[in-house]
């Protein structure tokens, strides 16, 4: 009985980091996709060098719009 608890203990942590795995991918391709985005098909395969610039200016972007978000919800439960 303790031996199958222990295992089923095990086999939950097991799932719970293989979803952490997956989610960072998730992110990671996402962030890719939308590098590619402003950056173009054809920069983003020719010009490699310039991605991390690109990589910030995505990652900059994501940071204003969750403010922005964050102040209209705020603003929201004020009215």
């Amino acid at each position: 009985m303790i031996i199958a608890e222990e295992m089923r203990i095990k086999r939950s942590k097991m799932q719970n980091q293989e979803e952490t795995v997956d989610e960072k991918e998730l992110q990671k391709k996402q962030l890719e996709l939308e590098v590619k985005r402003y950056m173009g098909v054809f920069k983003y395969h020719l010009m490699p060098w310039k991605r991390e610039k690109f990589v910030k200016k995505v990652l900059k972007l994501r940071k204003i719009e969750a403010e922005l978000q964050a102040r209209e919800e705020f603003e929201n439960e004020e009215d």
